[in-house]
């Protein structure tokens, strides 16, 4: 009888112990995921807001790191046209 409990709890304690591991997994694995996203977020409200030097900062080696480049690219024209913009108004 003794046996079986020391089973028993042996067992319960390692499935504590890995519910604790998953979870704090899942926490990791999320914030991979959604740091990049946020930094999207940000990047492109600063954007809509009229601030076109936004840049973001996104090193996963990913899509979401290539997403961000996409970004950086856009707002880069996007800075370039207005400031082309800009300069012909005050040739006129």
């Amino acid at each position: 009888l003794q046996d079986i409990n020391r089973i028993v709890l042996f067992a319960s304690l390692l499935f504590l112990l890995t519910i604790i591991v998953v979870f704090l997994l899942s926490l990791w694995v999320s914030g991979q995921i959604l740091n990049p996203i946020e930094r999207l977020r940000t990047g492109s409200h600063e954007l809509g807001s009229g601030n076109l030097r936004s840049r973001i900062s996104i090193h996963s080696g990913d899509e979401m790191e290539d997403l961000g480049n996409s970004f950086n690219s856009m707002a880069g024209k996007l800075e370039a046209s207005f400031d082309n913009l800009e300069n012909r108004d005050k040739q006129i």
